[in-house]
């Protein structure tokens, strides 16, 4: 009996330390989002995006903190006003995108692609842009980049 009980509490007790996956993106708005195109002022936070097309997307003023979109095609996207917090871009195509008052604090970049792409007051502390392709890139002072052209 105590090694049935022994058991179930070592079952129990690795369930609860295992760590779990946290979804807190509105399914309703990723729906809308892959479906439309557009998904503004929506709830795509924890969102999964690996090297998903949303070439051209719409989702200004989303909030799209911690989502993951390493690799994803956000050529040409609007994203001005985006939580992109915490938000892993690295390898994303992020050419001629808009990022105008975006707030990119901790984002990974690494790789990302933000050539012609306009970042205008946007917030980018704690990023690094060493291995961003910068080319007539629009920088957060309005200064333009063209680092990598």
């Amino acid at each position: 009996m105590k090694q049935a009980i022994a058991l179930i509490v070592l079952v129990f007790m690795t369930l609860l330390l295992l760590p779990t996956a946290v979804y807190a993106a509105n399914p309703n708005h990723v729906v809308k989002l892959r479906e439309t195109q557009e998904c503004a002022n929506c709830d795509l936070s924890n969102a999964y995006f690996i090297a998903a097309n949303l070439e051209g997307n719409y989702v200004l003023g989303s909030n799209l903190s911690k989502a993951n979109l390493k690799a994803a095609n956000l050529r040409f996207a609007s994203l001005s006003r985006t939580n992109l917090t915490g938000a892993d871009l690295s390898l994303a195509n992020l050419n001629r995108a808009k990022l105008m008052l975006a707030n990119l604090t901790n984002a990974k970049l690494d790789g990302a692609d933000l050539r012609e792409a306009d970042l205008l007051s946007a917030n980018l502390t704690g990023v690094n842009l060493d291995k961003v392709k910068l080319c007539q890139t629009t920088m957060p002072d309005g200064t333009i980049s063209n680092r990598d052209c």
